[in-house]
């Protein structure tokens, strides 16, 4: 029985096969083109469901989004692959994260002039 999706471990063995078929079948440069086609049907799908918000149409949108996170999700997966560059993506992450925090307290700083977050650097 295939275990349920989590985004803990996204991209299990059979997942991954898939991934790289999709690059050996369909070539890198029309992968990389689909993210980018991605990329663009999610920035339009957040745009229109902020549109609606508050309105019955919402949740409908915010599914439709969902999917496109889901799209750029596997796409982007396919590129950090192409790219094989998973340990380099991993410390930019964990420092843009730190980054982040330390943003978000100088905003809270000036917002609240107190440190409203509970994250730490």
């Amino acid at each position: 029985m295939k275990k349920p999706f989590s985004l803990q471990n996204a991209f299990d063995a059979w997942q991954e096969r898939v991934l790289d078929d999709a690059v050996r079948v369909f070539g890198r440069i029309h992968q990389q083109d689909k993210l980018i086609e991605e990329m663009a049907e999610l920035t339009q799908a957040v745009l229109k469901m902020r549109e609606y918000i508050g309105r019955d149409v919402y949740l409908h949108r915010r599914t439709l989004t969902i999917g496109e996170i889901a799209d750029v999700y596997i796409t982007l997966r396919q590129l950090v692959k192409m790219l094989d560059c998973e340990d380099e993506l991993s410390n930019v992450i964990a420092y843009k994260l730190n980054y982040l925090v330390a943003e978000t307290r100088k905003e809270a700083e000036r917002k609240y002039g107190h440190d409203k977050t509970e994250h730490t650097v």
